[in-house]
C-alpha cells in the first residue's frame, strides 16, 4: 500500500505516443483487460478496431487525427484508465484524480464514477455529438501569456463567440472562438508581440460555438450507470470535486463551453498534501505544468507512466516511489551532497526521475547493500526483476563506511544507442521545446516556424539547439553553420535524423 499522497492526472486531447497501449500492456496484464472492454464498445459504437492499434508501435498523433481521430479519443481514454488501473494492481493508491479537459472522462472512470464499458460510450457519444454539430467552425490559440492579459484582450475584441477556454499555466492560456475572430486575435497578439500558435484542433473546445453539441451530448448519456466516486476526482473546470447527487451527465455536457482552470486544480492538490504527481497516458505535457505551477514549492515529484518521453518512468518506479522509496533516495543524496540545500535541490530537480536507478545504485554502494545475483531465466521466460536485500536505516550512516564525495560517485554506464525514427524524435523534440518555451507540445509541427509563428528569437533558437545537440549527443556544428538553416521544427528532426552522433558515444 503506497504512502506518498498520491494524485494521478490525467491528460486530454494529444495525450498519445507510438505504441503506447503495447508500452503499458507489456508491464501489466490488467491494460489488456481494459482494451478487451474498451474495444467491442468502440467497434459498436464509432466503428473503430481498438485492438489493432493496441499492438502498433508506430502510429504517432498527427497520423490518428489525418486517418482516424474518433479512434485517437478513444486511445487516450483507454491508456489513462489502463494507466491507473496497472498501478492500482501495483499498489499504488491514489488519494485523488485530476482530468484535464476530455481527460476527466478517464479520471471519472479510473474512480469508478462507471464502468469502464460506460466510460468509453460516453467518448463515443462525445464524439458523435461533436462530429453532428454544424456551423461551429472555429480556432483555439496556445498563446504566451497571463490570464490579466488574455482577458483584456478579449475586452478589446469585445466578441461573444470568442473566449478564453482554459488556463494551463502563469503565462500560458487557450483562447477558442470563432475562426474569422480568432484570426483576428491572433494579429492582435503578433503586433503586440505576443506569442500565440494555432493549435490543431478539431473543434473551438469550451467555448460557446460548441452549446448545442452539449445539449445532443447530454441527451446521448441517458442510459450510462453512475456511482459514487471511490476515488475523489477533482474537476479544473467545475473548480470542486464531484459530488454524490451530481448530474454527472450534464457536468460533462457542460465541459464543452466551459473554461478549465488546471494551476487552481494543481494548488488544491498540493495544498491538500500531495507529494506524487503521477501523470497517467502518453507523453509528460501535465508533468511539466506540474512543474511550472509549482515551481516556487517544494516537497511533490511529478512523474510520467509513459516511458517514451525523456522523464518517462516504469510502473515499478512509480510504485517504488508511491512506498516511499523517494524520500529514502532523498535522504540519501542529501547526505551524500552534504548540507548545502541549494545544491540538493539543483540536483534532485535536475536530474528527476530518469537518474531513479542511478541514484539507486549510488545508495546501494553507500549503505553496502548488494542486489541478490539475478536467477537466469528459463527459455521462453522474461527474466525476473533482481530481488533486493533490504537497507540499513538512513538515519543510522555512521554504520557505513565514510561516503565520498559526489564527484566521486561512478556515473551510469551510457545507453546503449537506439534506433531512431523521425515520430520518436519529433515527440522527443515538442517535450523539450514545449518545457523549455512553454507551449503545448501539439503546436510544434514539422512546419511550425520557430521565429515567424512562435516569436522565438535567434539568441533562444541557439541555446535550444545547444540543448538539441546535448540530448542527442551531437557533434559540435561546422563553422559554417546558420541558424536560419533551421527556421521550422521539422528542419530541426532534420538535424538529429541526418547527424552521427560523436565518436564517444558512438564507441559506447
Amino acid at each position: 500500500m503506497s504512502v506518498a499522497h498520491t494524485t494521478l492526472l490525467f491528460p486530454g486531447q494529444g495525450a498519445w505516443a507510438p505504441g503506447l497501449l503495447a508500452r503499458l500492456a507489456d508491464r501489466s496484464a490488467v491494460v489488456d483487460e481494459v482494451v478487451g472492454a474498451v474495444a467491442p464498445v468502440a467497434k459498436e459504437e464509432l466503428g473503430v478496431d481498438l485492438t489493432a492499434l493496441s499492438t502498433d508501435r508506430t502510429s504517432d498523433v498527427q497520423t490518428l487525427l489525418e486517418t482516424s481521430p474518433e479512434l485517437l479519443q478513444v486511445a487516450i481514454f483507454t491508456a489513462s484508465v489502463a494507466s491507473a488501473r496497472a498501478l492500482r494492481e501495483d499498489g499504488v493508491v491514489a488519494r485523488l484524480h485530476i482530468g484535464h479537459s476530455f481527460g476527466e472522462i478517464a479520471a471519472l472512470t479510473a474512480a469508478g464514477v462507471c464502468s469502464v464499458e460506460d466510460g468509453a460510450r460516453i467518448v463515443a457519444r462525445r464524439v458523435r455529438a461533436l462530429d453532428a454539430l454544424a456551423g461551429a467552425e472555429g480556432v483555439m490559440l496556445a498563446v504566451r501569456t497571463s490570464r490579466e492579459r488574455a482577458e483584456g484582450l478579449l475586452a478589446f475584441l469585445d466578441d461573444a463567440s470568442v473566449t478564453m477556454a482554459g488556463v494551463n499555466a502563469e503565462r500560458q492560456v487557450v483562447l477558442s472562438g470563432g475562426t474569422e475572430s480568432m484570426l483576428l486575435a491572433r494579429e492582435v497578439l503578433r503586433q503586440a508581440d505576443v506569442p500565440a500558435v494555432r493549435l490543431d484542433s478539431p473543434h473551438p473546445f469550451h467555448s460557446p460555438l460548441l452549446r448545442g453539441a452539449a445539449e445532443e451530448f447530454a441527451a446521448a448519456l441517458g442510459d450510462i450507470a453512475w456511482h459514487t466516486p471511490e476515488v475523489p476526482v477533482h474537476s479544473p473546470i467545475l473548480g470542486r470535486r464531484y459530488a454524490e447527487g451530481d448530474d454527472f451527465a450534464a457536468l460533462l455536457a457542460s465541459h464543452l463551453v466551459t473554461p478549465f482552470d488546471f494551476p487552481e486544480a494543481l494548488r488544491t492538490a498540493r495544498a491538500e498534501g500531495t507529494e506524487l504527481f503521477v501523470e497517467c497516458g502518453g507523453r509528460q505535457v501535465l508533468t511539466d505544468l506540474v512543474g511550472r505551477v509549482l515551481e516556487e514549492e517544494s516537497g511533490w515529484t511529478a512523474v510520467a507512466v509513459d516511458e517514451s518521453g525523456r522523464r518517462g518512468t516504469s510502473l515499478d518506479d512509480v510504485a517504488r516511489l508511491a512506498d516511499g522509496g523517494e524520500a529514502r533516495l532523498r535522504a540519501a543524496v542529501r547526505h551524500l551532497l552534504g548540507d548545502d540545500a541549494t545544491e540538493f535541490d539543483r540536483f534532485w530537480r535536475e536530474e528527476g526521475i530518469a537518474a531513479l536507478r542511478a541514484i539507486r545504485r549510488s545508495y546501494d554502494r553507500f549503505t553496502g547493500r548488494e542486489s541478490v545475483p539475478e536467477a537466469p531465466a528459463a527459455p521462453g521466460e522474461e527474466p525476473a526483476a533482481p530481488a533486493v536485500r533490504p537497507a540499513p536505516p538512513v538515519e543510522e550512516p555512521a554504520a557505513a563506511a565514510e561516503p565520498a564525495p559526489v564527484r566521486a560517485v561512478p556515473a551510469p554506464a551510457p545507453a546503449p544507442a537506439r534506433a531512431l525514427d523521425r515520430a520518436t524524435v519529433l515527440a522527443e523534440l515538442a517535450e523539450l521545446y514545449g518545457a523549455a518555451l512553454e507551449y503545448p507540445t501539439e503546436v510544434f509541427t514539422e512546419d511550425v516556424m520557430l521565429e515567424a509563428d512562435l516569436g522565438v528569437d535567434s539568441v533562444k533558437q541557439t541555446d535550444l539547439l545547444g540543448r538539441v545537440a546535448k540530448q542527442y549527443q551531437l557533434p559540435p556544428q561546422p563553422e559554417e553553420f546558420n541558424i536560419s538553416d533551421y527556421a521550422t521544427f521539422g528542419r530541426v528532426a532534420d538535424m538529429v535524423l541526418h547527424a552521427e552522433p560523436e565518436a564517444t558515444a558512438a564507441a559506447a
